[in-house]
């Protein structure tokens, strides 16, 4: 028993309509794994600045309580320290290594 000529082309229309819509469906599946792909790396994204955000509060309130509770003399001191480290980055180094030749021709 041959196929009828309607069963053949009810398979062709088919086939025709599979390979034409293939494209499309290929096409939607990736824009939908890169949408997804997008919203895993947006959630990465906003978690990562929460704990940046987190540990500069921490530090930014360790900073100002180191401010509050420092002694003005101690303040004073450290300031006149850095000062003093200033002006000894300043000068020249005093000389220590004096050449043998030197000291025996004394």
């Amino acid at each position: 028993m041959a196929a009828s000529v309607d069963l053949i082309e009810s398979v062709a229309n088919e086939n025709n309509k599979v390979g034409a819509g293939a494209p499309a469906f290929f096409m939607n599946t990736v824009l939908q794994q890169h949408a997804s792909h997008l919203a895993r790396i947006q959630t990465i994204t906003e978690q990562a600045l929460q704990g940046f955000t987190t540990i500069h509060s921490v530090i930014i309130g360790k900073l100002a309580q180191a401010i509050i509770e420092m002694d003005p003399t101690e303040a004073l001191a450290n300031a006149v320290i850095g000062q003093q480290g200033t002006k000894v980055a300043q000068s020249t180094p005093p000389e220590t290594a004096v050449p043998a030749t030197v000291v025996a021709g004394k």
